[in-house]
């Protein structure tokens, strides 16, 4: 009989250590914090070549908005056999004041060209990480807006972006809060 009890208590104690484990008594907080992420980019692109279906590109903008980003450069590939295109892909970097850099994958859903010689753009990026405060960042925003063909190889662009950004919790001031 005694070493039965024995038994169950060292089996309660098993399970009362693993159920600390499993369901600990202190909620932690979640390792990334969900922050809207919305941003006005103005700026250039220039066709770097066109290599049929691809037209390869490159540009540059200036940023207002979350996080003081100030700058955004891209690259994009877009498979000029389709109308309008919508297999565009490609990457861009946006640059905080501090120097912190903001990682993205393009997808380009709709690129319209109008009659009047503007062009409709709507597309996704979706981040991938960063420097600084931007390290794992993740999440996902959309962008629309237009662009004006002002040569044989170049477009100014507008854009206006909404979405959220998941950023790493970098400090904890024991509540739960980074406080970023």
């Amino acid at each position: 009989m005694a070493k039965s009890l024995l038994h169950v208590i060292t089996a309660a104690a098993a399970f009362a250590g693993i159920a600390g484990i499993i369901a600990p008594t202190s909620a932690k907080p979640p390792p990334y914090h969900e922050v809207p992420f919305n941003v006005d980019v103005n700026g250039e692109r220039i066709v770097d070549t066109i290599a049929f279906p691809f037209l390869y590109a490159h540009g540059s903008g200036d940023v207002h908005g979350s996080f003081g980003l100030r700058e955004y450069e891209f690259s994009n590939q877009v498979d000029i056999s389709t109308f309008p295109a919508s297999n565009v892909v490609g990457s861009s970097v946006y640059t905080a004041a501090n120097g912190d850099e903001l990682y993205a994958n393009q997808v380009f859903e709709v690129v319209i060209f109008n009659p009047d010689g503007s062009v409709t753009l709507d597309l996704t990026e979706q981040f991938d990480g960063g420097t600084g405060k931007f390290e794992g960042a993740m999440g996902e925003i959309h962008l629309v807006g237009s662009a004006e063909i002002t040569g044989p190889d170049t477009n100014t662009f507008a854009l206006h972006s909404e979405g959220t950004i998941l950023l790493k919790h970098r400090h904890n001031h024991g509540h739960g809060d980074c406080g970023d």
